[in-house]
């Protein structure tokens, strides 16, 4: 399948007509705004997202969210890394909806540094969010899943999965182990008809980029064949994609989007 984005409008992923529920974590991030605005946008009548500090932002994008699309979407505060603030963010999305269709495993932190001067701390806050979060929301998400006979779970891992990235040991380990969990919990969950899928972005045109210099930018550039970076806006679209009707026989595969970045055997920084 091609690394550039998929173009919704050329799929059926019109969720207008049905009544559905989504949860997004890390729904406050560039990434994660762009997906809970595409989900919205698509008609799933209920869009949940968590955030853990920035509330002022959550609070802003429910209210613009709900009033643009006239869908119910309501942040809510987890700290995706303790199961038990997991489990009381999934018990109250089912106390007002009764399901969660699609679970979305956006949530991820970055604390760069060299494996030599990396801290426990350093190393445990990143594959406590962006792994054991991932976990544990599958986990709660699964069980009532697994009960409903039905459900979609799409897993953002990064290239650094496959490429390694420079001062970043901790954040590639997390995004790596993503791989392994989707494959097996694919084959867990596969005989109660839930489908879960690790979706694989590159260089993404967040804040992070946009902090980097000309020079570093232009040297990222250089290993990219599409020479080009990828839109929040075309993981959105990709993860709407993943979770409407057109994947019915896949399980627990893994797509790029990455402009043919891993094409490169090479570390991409």
């Amino acid at each position: 399948m091609k690394s550039e984005s998929l173009n919704s409008k050329s799929y059926s992923t019109d969720f207008a007509k049905t009544q559905k529920t989504v949860l997004i974590t890390g729904g406050t991030g560039g990434i994660g705004e762009k997906i809970v605005f595409e989900l919205a946008k698509s008609g799933i009548s209920h869009v949940f997202f968590t955030f853990f500090k920035n509330e002022e932002k959550a609070k802003l994008l429910s209210k613009n969210i709900s009033s643009k699309f006239k869908v119910h979407c309501q942040g809510l505060r987890c700290d995706v890394s303790n199961f038990a603030d997991v489990k009381l963010v999934v018990d109250e999305i089912f106390s007002q909806t009764g399901r969660i269709d699609f679970l979305i495993n956006n949530a991820g932190v970055i604390r760069n540094q060299f494996i030599i001067y990396m801290t426990d701390d350093d190393w445990d806050a990143v594959i406590d969010v962006n792994l054991k979060g991932c976990f544990n929301c599958i986990k709660a998400v699964g069980r009532k899943m697994m009960k409903s006979r039905q459900g979609k779970i799409v897993n953002i891992s990064s290239t650094a999965a496959l490429l390694g990235a420079f001062k970043e040991i901790n954040y590639a380990a997390s995004k790596a182990g993503i791989l392994g969990l989707t494959k097996t919990a694919a084959l867990e969950f596969d005989q109660y008809g839930v489908k879960i899928f690790t979706l694989i972005p590159g260089m993404v045109e967040t804040d992070m980029i946009t902090r980097l210099s000309e020079t570093e930018r232009k040297k990222i550039l250089q290993k990219i064949p599409m020479r080009r970076f990828c839109k929040p806006q075309e993981i959105a679209s990709t993860v709407l994609f993943l979770i409407s009707d057109n994947i019915r026989l896949k399980n627990g595969f893994q797509l790029s989007i990455d402009g043919g970045l891993s094409l490169d055997d090479e570390s991409f920084l």
